[in-house]
């Protein structure tokens, strides 16, 4: 698993203006010393040759008692910019939130973010990710060249694909095999089986983080998922068939009108929301009461934690 820290981090400076070296010092909220980076490799162009300092003008997060990040980070670099490409709301988050339970869609933009990402040697990848952070970025005492530069994404690659390839035998190692599906099973397959699981969503959430959500990003995902292959020309020719089918009937089912559900089972299975929705009960609540507790929170001042 990585560590995020960004809502840790008070203040911190990267510094990579010797070429194939990041070195840095990030502080943070509950250790008393901040951490020191030593790190091969270099940032990406907008950072190359420069000294970036940046602080968090929010409340942060202290770190966890129990935690064990290195105060020594050695290792290699990632990706280190400061013109990572995010969508940020306009509005406060409550408001956002309230808009999109009324279906509507909160006003939004593009914004740079400070993406900083490490794989160290003691505790694995490290990311620092926010859109908040005030910067300051020295002028560049070098600049890459368009060979350096895709030296330095291979090399981004490689520690990543390196991280993810733990994530791999991990998914392996808690990997149940092939069973005779009449077989029964027992606590110790149900127990294989979960933490099979949670490799799997551990790994899927570190690929959409590190990738997105973009079409591209989606081929990615499922090309490291396994979840895709070659096919032969007779293979992708039935797939090809096979998708025309299922576009068909969904058109069918998109057309067909949303069936009432049934009066005797209202206030059990099913309620009408004042906006005229259909929810389930326990949803609903789960719901108002998970906006209540954020308006609590924002009225004792932990909005921002």
């Amino acid at each position: 698993m990585a560590w995020r820290i960004h809502d840790n981090v008070v203040r911190g400076e990267i510094d990579n203006r010797m070429k194939g070296r990041v070195t840095g010092r990030v502080w943070l909220d509950g250790m008393a010393k901040p951490v020191k980076l030593t790190l091969d490799g270099n940032a990406c162009p907008d950072l190359a040759g420069c000294l970036l300092k940046f602080k968090n003008p929010l409340k942060t997060v202290s770190m966890r008692k129990d935690g064990s990040l290195h105060p020594i980070q050695r290792g290699q670099i990632g990706d280190l910019t400061a013109s990572r490409k995010v969508r940020v709301f306009d509005v406060p988050l409550e408001e956002a939130l309230e808009m999109i339970r009324r279906k509507e869609k909160p006003p939004e933009h593009m914004a740079n973010c400070l993406y900083l990402e490490w794989f160290s040697e003691f505790n694995g990848r490290v990311v620092i990710e926010s859109a908040d952070y005030e910067l300051e970025i020295s002028a560049p005492e070098w600049r890459l060249t368009a060979k350096e530069d895709e030296a330095r994404a291979k090399q981004a690659a490689e520690g990543f694909g390196f991280f993810m390839q733990k994530l791999s035998e991990a998914v392996e190692k808690h990997k149940r095999g092939q069973r005779d599906p009449e077989e029964e099973w027992d606590e110790h397959d149900y127990e294989k089986l979960m933490k099979e699981s949670d490799a799997r969503n551990e790994k899927y959430r570190e690929l959409l983080e590190k990738y997105g959500d973009s079409d591209e990003a989606e081929k990615k995902i499922a090309k490291e998922m396994g979840w895709t292959r070659e096919l032969t020309p007779e293979e992708a020719e039935e797939e090809s068939r096979r998708i025309e089918e299922i576009n068909a009937a969904c058109e069918v089912a998109l057309n067909e009108p949303e069936p009432e559900p049934d009066p005797a089972t209202e206030g059990k299975d099913w309620i009408r929301t004042e906006d005229g929705d259909i929810k389930h009960p326990l949803q609903h609540r789960c719901f108002e009461s998970a906006v209540r507790f954020w308006k609590e929170c924002d009225k004792l001042g932990f909005e921002n934690r």
